[in-house]
């Protein structure tokens, strides 16, 4: 079984300064820059770096705060101006999944708290508004009276089905203090296309062809009613947690008595049960890409081919070269190219700045064949090129 924390959402409570409202002007620009572009149909994104973390800016805010920001691995929301609700402090910030299986979580809380803390303004206080607990594991089996077979604080139950089978049981209303998920985790993985998942399962010693996932969704609410505020207390429960979820709000059981309160807890709940925190085997960012490459590559060669014929040419160079000229006068009326638009996104997907993006030693050169050149970031984050002949042993590093 595979225990961990799938999202994390927090925000900070800052002290405004003169930085502060530098970077807050800037923002201000860089969204009304988005906004343009996408009020003009362009494909064009707008960055901007803090600390050495690259976001991409968005041309719209939400309610309370009036700067989006986004990359692979945080979403983080900022407000012009403090409330007047001294409960809504001005920085909201999500971890997101992807971070989540490639770092420990508490180690992407503190590089949040640093990014604020160094670039933004001092943080002087914390609070957890989200934690999702889960749990990925293959003992899990679906038996016939699975509806009948739950006990617990829940109110709502809810089953989902995938060709007539059941493939999740949902329990209590979403957005709630508490919401759990019991579901097929592998039919996820495959119809959202995240085969990264199916490595981590594999290191954790799981069947990958069964693994259900028995998630918890944690919100403000449900802390605020166990005395828990910062994300300190909320980390440092997690173990506490669990044990109540599984324990109280969520048993599974066996009909074996017609008085609910009397049957029997099922022998895989009771594993559940005793269930703790411990070591988990994540991924290295550049296996979670080449993951991602894996997943790409099928669709790429089908759009190639249907455009190749489309066009009434069968050899690929052929196509390519006038896929070439076609995507030129697509970016040419987007106002950006190819190579603003690639640059950007690799910044984006490393996330976050000393993290390696990609492993060159698991890329032959047969790999880049029909690639007459590729485009590498170098150590200071300018751009070069390699010919497809080069040697390009060694790690790329994204700085």
């Amino acid at each position: 079984m595979l225990f961990n924390i799938d999202t994390v959402e927090f925000s900070f409570d800052i002290a405004y300064d003169q930085n502060t409202k530098k970077i807050l002007d800037a923002l201000e620009t860089k969204k009304s820059v988005q906004y343009i572009n996408d009020n003009e149909g362009s494909g064009e994104k707008v960055l901007y770096k803090i600390g050495g973390y690259e976001f991409e800016v968005l041309g719209n805010g939400k309610k309370g705060f009036a700067y989006i920001l986004h990359n692979s691995f945080f979403e983080i929301n900022i407000a012009r101006y403090r409330s007047k609700n001294k409960d809504m402090f001005p920085i909201f910030v999500r971890i997101k999944q992807e971070g989540l299986w490639v770092e420990k979580y508490e180690t992407l809380y503190w590089r949040a708290f640093e990014l604020i803390n160094d670039n933004v303004g001092l943080v002087t206080a914390d609070k957890i508004s989200r934690l999702d607990i889960c749990l990925h594991t293959d003992k899990f089996v679906v038996r016939e009276n699975e509806l009948e077979g739950w006990k617990g604080s829940f109110r709502n139950f809810e089953p989902h089905y995938f060709n007539r089978k059941v493939n999740a049981l949902c329990f209590g209303a979403r957005g709630s203090a508490v919401y759990c998920r019991v579901y097929d985790k592998t039919l996820e993985v495959k119809q959202k296309r995240k085969n990264w998942f199916f490595e981590i399962w594999k290191r954790n010693n799981l069947d990958t062809k069964n693994v259900w996932n028995i998630e918890f969704e944690l919100r403000r609410d449900f802390f605020r009613g166990h005395g828990i505020d910062t994300v300190a207390q909320a980390f440092s429960s997690i173990n506490d947690i669990w044990i109540k979820m599984v324990n109280k709000w969520l048993v599974r059981i066996d009909r074996d008595n017609s008085k609910t309160e009397r049957c029997t807890i099922d022998a895989f709940w009771l594993d559940v049960m005793k269930l703790k925190q411990s070591k988990v085997e994540l991924l290295k960012l550049e296996e979670q890409q080449k993951s991602k490459i894996e997943t790409v590559i099928p669709a790429l060669c089908g759009y190639l081919s249907t455009f190749a014929s489309l066009i009434n040419v069968c050899d690929i160079d052929t196509a390519k070269n006038i896929l070439k000229a076609y995507s030129n006068s697509y970016y040419k009326a987007k106002k950006t190219t190819f190579d603003s638009q690639t640059k950007k996104k690799i910044q984006l997907l490393k996330g976050i700045p000393d993290i390696k993006i990609f492993d060159i030693d698991a890329v032959k050169k047969g790999f880049y064949d029909s690639i007459k050149e590729v485009a590498i970031p170098s150590a200071t984050g300018e751009f070069y090129y390699f010919d497809e002949n080069e040697d390009v042993d060694g790690l790329l590093y994204a700085q």
